[in-house]
């Protein structure tokens, strides 16, 4: 029963990630991925309403998560601008402002690990 309650949280979250009432159907695993990460409170916000989307990031929590992670939630990220905006991007905004990353084209760029 916790972990049915665990879920329908995780989903109601997802509203809040993903702003999903206007988004492609082919960005849901991304949107479910998004609301994973954002149960850990490692991503505090993001905002989809301009070409340019922005996802703010704990910053201690996004240095303690691994690089692979960085991609993934990068790149789930753009899915959603991408079915929006076809040449949108996201930045990545840490809690203190850093610059984590950017996703455009479809391609992740890491400011922390070059990639």
């Amino acid at each position: 029963m916790k972990l049915f309650g665990i879920v329908l949280l995780s989903l109601g979250a997802l509203n809040t990630v993903a702003n999903a009432e206007d988004t492609n159907s082919q960005c849901h695993n991304e949107m479910v991925l998004l609301t994973i990460w954002q149960s850990p409170n490692l991503i505090s916000y993001a905002d989809y309403s301009s070409s340019t989307a922005t996802l703010r990031v704990d910053s201690r929590s996004w240095l303690q998560t691994p690089a692979a992670a960085h991609q993934q939630i990068g790149l789930a990220a753009y899915c959603i601008v991408h079915s929006r905006y076809p040449e949108g991007k996201v930045i990545i905004v840490g809690s203190s402002d850093e610059d984590f990353g950017l996703a455009e084209a479809g391609i992740w760029h890491d400011r922390l690990f070059g990639k």
